[in-house]
């Protein structure tokens, strides 16, 4: 039996990279401009993935990360106690060492392999929508964090390389890479309006506009610190901001913010359809359904999990949950909702013309809109975001 590798998102790996050095929650929250309610919420998704019961934990399992390139099981990791940080930080540096006596070990034993051993790059995969079958593969020399498409281009931002690129379907080619115009990294992106939009993760200037035409950025929104996720739907742009609970409504002919909503705790993930706006809300596991013309909450979903990532499609709204392993099928006429069990915590979901698709670790598989049964299933080491067009599903992978 091939099991899935426990696979944290971009802000847990964060989160837990900060346990590491030792801050505190307070501390963490500071650094990343989230509240420190949020910062306790990441670190018990960490624990519950990774079946610890300490920071001390999952610093150690951390460490020996970076210093055996991502392969070590958390099995394996000594229980251990909440030390002090000089005691926690000993106890890391002893791991860090046995760690990378074992790389050196295994270094040694592949330079005296006649096989020669292929390096993995980050890149961006294409799949046949209707065969499950692997078309092309795209290298980016950046790890993908998010796509969108719009404007005859699949788009692509990096958090860590702090990049925007542009890749052309047809001939799967990159053809522009911008870095991003302030210091903060890029975390959420759309296309609409003839402009892609570029959500920042802190700093005032958090909203920027990239022109496709000009190649070149516009002058940004200001929103302030906290945006999470963002859509464009029903001509107007949507943003969340997991600080304030708060969503703004942008007209993206004049910029101006046109309507500031309060929703529920942390909200992230957002999608437009239906004539409404479904925004998930992490803390509370909720989804809060606003109007589009009136910009009013009508109402809130409770959910069998924390959503992660939303879709509309298929007379639907579909959200899947990473914590609880869980897609759920939300009807927008009634909000009823239908349970369908996804193994491996999904963190994303993506419709094309005929099909749903949701990628967990280490897979992505089809959906049935229709009977929701589970179909084809790719293994993809290192997966890390969905898009899709009509045909098509595009999948990042991170080299590990």
């Amino acid at each position: 039996m091939k099991t899935a590798p426990i696979s944290l998102t971009q802000r847990e790996r964060e989160v837990a990279g900060l346990v590491a050095e030792g801050l505190t929650n307070r501390e963490i929250a500071t650094k990343l401009f989230i509240s420190e309610r949020t910062a306790e919420y990441h670190l018990e998704q960490i624990r519950n993935k990774l079946g610890f019961h300490s920071r001390a934990q999952i610093a150690v399992w951390m460490t020996a990360q970076a210093a055996n390139r991502g392969r070590v099981d958390p099995a394996r990791v000594i229980q251990a106690r909440s030390w002090p940080r000089a005691r926690r930080l000993s106890a890391v540096l002893a791991v860090t060492a046995i760690a990378a006596t074992g790389v050196a070990i295994a270094a040694l034993a592949i330079n005296r392999s006649a096989v020669p051993v292929a390096s993995p790059v980050d890149s961006v995969i294409q799949i046949d929508d209707g065969t499950g079958r692997l078309i092309g593969t795209i290298p980016t020399d950046a790890r993908g964090s998010q796509l969108a498409f719009g404007e005859g281009y699949l788009w692509e931002i990096s958090y860590s390389a702090r990049t925007l690129m542009r890749i052309d379907p047809h001939s799967r080619a990159v053809v522009t890479t911008k870095g991003v115009p302030v210091g903060a990294p890029p975390i959420g992106l759309a296309v609409g309006a003839h402009w892609v939009w570029v959500v920042m993760a802190f700093g005032e200037k958090s909203l920027w506009r990239f022109d496709p035409a000009t190649n070149q950025w516009s002058d940004p929104i200001g929103l302030g610190t906290g945006l999470a996720g963002i859509a464009y739907g029903d001509n107007e742009i949507w943003v969340s901001n997991k600080n304030n609970n708060l969503v703004y409504r942008i007209d993206p002919t004049s910029n101006a913010v046109t309507a500031t909503i309060r929703v529920g705790r942390a909200p992230e993930a957002i999608s437009v359809g239906f004539g409404k706006v479904w925004v998930g809300n992490a803390l509370d596991a909720t989804i809060s359904e606003i109007d589009a013309n009136s910009a009013a909450v009508k109402g809130t979903i409770a959910l069998r999990g924390a959503p992660t990532a939303i879709a509309t499609g298929f007379g639907a709204v579909w959200v899947v949950s990473e914590a609880a392993s869980l897609l759920e099928r939300i009807e927008p006429s009634t909000d009823a909702a239908l349970v369908v069990s996804v193994d491996s915590g999904p963190s994303g979901v993506a419709i094309t013309g005929s099909s749903l698709w949701v990628i967990a670790a280490g897979q992505v598989v089809r959906v049935d809109p229709i009977t929701r049964a589970l179909g084809t299933t790719r293994y993809i080491n290192g997966a890390e975001a969905i898009s899709a067009d009509d045909r098509s599903i595009w999948v990042t992978v991170h080299a590990p």
